[in-house]
């Protein structure tokens, strides 16, 4: 809305003002945030809650669009015009005053909307080789004080398989609860809870069915590289690297929708036990590039220009594969030996201790579900 108004006091002066006013623009913005259990596609450090759930950041949670209005806008121009006439022309100079509001660049905005009470998060990974279990927070209000993910240890928890009743999860500790039951491919599976001071939910899934893969080609090469070395003087450092070239092959169900993750780690032994584990990053457009048909790489359109970015690191699916066989091409790199030599003799072995290091390698069909999300 505007408003504008002018005054001549004579043929040399006048005034004029205009007043213009707006509502505040909606806008979209998350109040709530929720912690969400480590899913495939994420291959990063994993932090907080020990045991079965590991966590990465806070997820925003979003209730309903336009769901914020900012405040409302208003400004007041002031002009003052002085004329001068001359023989010849006129002459006006305008002087204008702006008033009653004054912008800056950077403006904090009061939160006017209502607290809203934590909403409760399940978190479920479910597959045929582990039993049922969830994990039960409260989401944390994104204004409120910074402080831990909430447990929430009193809820009642029930598994229904094939849409009938099949027991009631045990809460065990910090929010997670577990049942006995394995899920099988095929199975139906739907998760209700209930707490004090929250609304029911419910999650629904079905259990995908296990790929068929295979071991195509392998190989293991190795690699020595020298480097002069002052200390002590005259020697050599030698490191001697293990190459292995690995491709597993994956037949993918016809006429089915089917959606996959792959993951990698490299886990280190010594004697037997694990000392540490460490996901490595895969990029997906170079796992697959020997999918080739006509001269023409197969997942092209997957990728794009940006090269598989984002979450096609390592989710996908068979749209572009309906029914074929899909190439994985694997290329793992680790040292073997450090070892100082002097006059073509060994003077130290920097690797004395004995490590197992162990690839692992995980190619699995997904809910549309995980997918999606």
């Amino acid at each position: 809305m505007s408003l504008t108004a002018t005054h001549r006091f004579s043929e040399k002066i006048d005034v004029s003002a205009s007043w213009v006013f707006s509502t505040g623009n909606a806008a979209t913005f998350s109040f709530h945030e929720y912690a969400a259990a480590d899913s495939p596609n994420y291959q990063q450090q994993q932090y907080y809650f020990p045991g079965s759930y590991s966590y990465m950041e806070t997820l925003p949670h979003v209730e309903a669009r336009n769901n914020f209005r900012y405040n409302n806008y208003h400004r007041l121009d002031l002009g003052v015009n002085f004329h001068k006439i001359m023989k010849r022309a006129i002459y006006t100079l305008l002087l204008s005053i702006l008033t009653a509001s004054f912008i800056s660049c950077e403006k904090d905005i009061e939160f006017k909307g209502d607290i809203s009470n934590p909403m409760l998060v399940l978190n479920s990974m479910l597959t045929p080789d582990s039993a049922v279990t969830v994990h039960l927070s409260q989401s944390r209000f994104v204004l409120g004080e910074s402080k831990p993910i909430t447990p929430v240890t009193d809820a009642t928890v029930s598994l229904f398989l094939n849409g009938d009743l099949k027991e009631q999860l045990v809460h065990v500790a910090n929010g997670i609860y577990k049942g006995t039951y394995f899920p099988m491919p095929g199975d139906e599976i739907t998760i209700d809870a209930v707490a004090d001071g929250h609304d029911r939910i419910e999650t629904h899934s079905v259990i995908p069915t296990a790929p068929n893969v295979a071991v195509n080609d392998s190989t293991v090469t190795f690699t020595e590289s020298e480097h002069n070395s002052s200390l002590p003087s005259n020697s050599v450092y030698k490191i001697t690297y293990r190459n292995m070239q690995v491709q597993l092959q994956l037949t993918d169900a016809a006429d089915e929708e089917n959606y996959y993750y792959i993951k990698a780690t490299r886990n280190y032994y010594r004697e037997g036990e694990l000392l540490t584990s460490w996901p490595l990053e895969l990029k997906l457009s170079e796992l697959l590039k020997n999918n080739i048909d006509g001269g023409n790489f197969i997942f092209e359109e997957l990728f794009g220009e940006e090269d598989g970015s984002g979450r096609t690191d390592n989710l996908f699916s068979d749209l572009l594969v309906n029914g074929k066989d899909i190439l994985f091409d694997f290329s793992f790199h680790d040292p073997v030996e450090y070892v100082t030599c002097m006059d073509g003799e060994k003077i130290n072995n920097d690797m004395e201790e004995e490590v197992t290091v162990e690839y692992v390698v995980e190619i699995a069909q997904v809910s549309k579900d995980i997918y999606q999300d």
